[in-house]
């Protein structure tokens, strides 16, 4: 794959085991030629947003360079919605809106391309 995008939810506990599975998928590809990008998504309630931007820093200060890709909105009304349990218009959700930034910011996350060595 070209890219490996980890999610987790706010919380100390997802955030040690986040760090714990990223330190370890660094060390187990580090001597390959060809590596994955990673990637986190947060899922989180909408206020809480911006614990991206203190997961990404967390991660920065213990030596872990992987981006917070964004935060999907937990929208349980959408999520209803989504299996069928509720008929609501999906457009507007929190759900939808975060998705569709989360799309555009995963779109420029940057990917490791293949190597240029010619394969059998």
């Amino acid at each position: 794959s070209d890219l490996l995008l980890f999610v987790t939810r706010p919380g100390v506990d997802a955030c040690g085991h986040l760090r714990d599975r990223l330190r370890w998928i660094i060390e187990e590809t580090a001597p390959r030629a060809e590596r994955p990008g990673l990637g986190v998504v947060l899922i989180a309630p909408w206020k809480q947003r911006h614990e991206a931007d203190d997961l990404s820093q967390l991660l920065r200060s213990k030596g872990i360079d992987v981006p917070v890709a964004g935060v999907l909105a937990t929208d349980p009304g959408a999520a209803d919605t989504l299996a069928g349990r509720r008929p609501r218009p999906l457009g507007r959700t929190l759900l939808v809106r975060s998705a569709h930034a989360l799309a555009d910011s995963l779109s420029q996350v940057d990917v490791p391309q293949p190597s240029e060595e010619v394969r059998p």
